[in-house]
């Protein structure tokens, strides 16, 4: 072996078995990640066998190597094998502690029939004692039919949960325990990221009448939410340290005013998605009437409505801008469209601003006059504009 330190060689490896742009264990806002419900991805089986790989080469390999295998687990077939492996033996101190992320699909949590023993991926989940996310997956339509949950699920504690990512399925709501959003959110007391996607219709997320307060949480997502749900976060959700409200798309057009209304006392950053619902309000507007600590927007440039916001918001110092193309537009409604977004950022209402941020493709766009003009006039006011 060579002699570098054991902590350059577990950098080295933890890098060359990090998954194609992947950023598992993150709960820090960054602005246009992919959305955790476009990307499906599990665990990475070709990384677990490259890590595999390198532990077989030498002891001191193995040792650095082993929580790179068992940081990520997918708890799905075969868990009474990982049970046994994560689970502390006379001379094996057990894997368990190792685990930081876990993804857990809903057919791992079927309860089609009764038992007092708990179910094994509970048990496995109770062995991951510092698990920081933890990941319940879409299911696909065709597999819903043959998943069963008629009895109670069991419940587990999860207090070193920072992140969770939960795509929701209302049958298995039903069952509670850790087919529950609102029993697991009850159970990760630190959770600072939380992602919900697929909640629509008359869900029985959170019905208890009792208030949640997760005082962690800073980052919240939405992906293809209805009003029902957005009703339970205003009214039954106390999150005072909410700081940044991503929502990649929402079901009806107004649903999110209430949102602001309840929690923009704390919100310093928004992100609107990609999708071509916010083309019918002015979402933008709506932030900055009912977010005062607001300092930042994100969003999709020719995917969001053109703001008519005529107040002063005296603390957003930056607007990012995405140019992914909508092909609903054409050439001349995409610059009538840029300009009037312009608009806001040339006048009087964000007297705060200094940087504008261009993520995307702007390759042709900069290179037209009609572009470098809003280009002077954004450093004329004093704006540094970041391509």
């Amino acid at each position: 072996m060579s002699v570098l330190p054991p902590e350059i060689w577990f950098e080295i490896f933890s890098w060359a078995t990090m998954p194609e742009g992947a950023t598992p264990y993150e709960s820090n806002y960054k602005p246009f990640r992919e959305s955790p419900a476009r990307d499906d991805r599990g665990v990475d089986l070709k990384v677990k066998a490259l890590t595999s790989k390198l532990s077989l080469v030498c002891r001191d390999w193995h040792s650095m190597t082993t929580e790179l295998l068992y940081k990520d687990v997918l708890i799905n077939r075969g868990q009474n094998a990982l049970k046994s492996v994560l689970c502390p033996h006379e001379d094996e101190p057990g894997y368990g502690k190792m685990v930081r992320r876990a993804v857990l699909p809903y057919d791992s949590t079927v309860t089609d029939h009764w038992t007092r023993d708990p179910s094994p991926s509970v048990e496995i989940l109770r062995l991951c004692s510092r698990l920081e996310v933890l990941i319940r997956p879409r299911t696909v339509q065709y597999a819903m039919r043959s998943l069963t949950f008629e009895f109670d699920a069991d419940s587990v504690s999860l207090p070193s949960l920072k992140r969770l990512e939960w795509w929701h399925n209302s049958e298995a709501e039903r069952s509670g325990g850790i087919n529950s959003l609102g029993a697991v959110l009850r159970s990760s007391p630190n959770i600072a990221y939380l992602f919900i996607g697929g909640a629509s219709g008359m869900s029985s997320i959170m019905l208890d009448s009792t208030p949640l307060c997760l005082p962690s949480l800073e980052t919240l997502r939405l992906f293809s939410v209805g009003g029902f749900l957005l009703h339970q976060i205003c009214n039954r959700l106390t999150l005072p340290a909410l700081s940044h409200v991503v929502v990649d798309s929402v079901l009806n057009n107004g649903d999110l005013e209430g949102l602001w209304e309840s929690h923009g006392e704390t919100i310093e950053s928004v992100e609107l998605g990609r999708h071509l619902r916010f083309m019918l309000g002015d979402e933008i507007s709506l932030c900055l009437e009912h977010c005062p600590r607001l300092e930042e927007i994100n969003y999709y440039l020719f995917f969001t409505a053109s703001p008519h916001f005529t107040g002063v918001h005296r603390n957003v110092h930056t607007v990012s801008l995405h140019a992914a193309h909508n092909m609903a537009m054409d050439h001349f409604d995409m610059w009538e469209h840029l300009e009037k977004h312009f608009d806001l950022l040339l006048g009087d209402s964000l007297p705060a601003l200094h940087t504008v941020r261009l993520f995307g493709d702007w390759g042709e766009t900069v290179e037209q006059p009609r572009f470098h003009h809003l280009y002077h006039a954004l450093i004329d006011r004093g704006c540094y504009v970041d391509v």
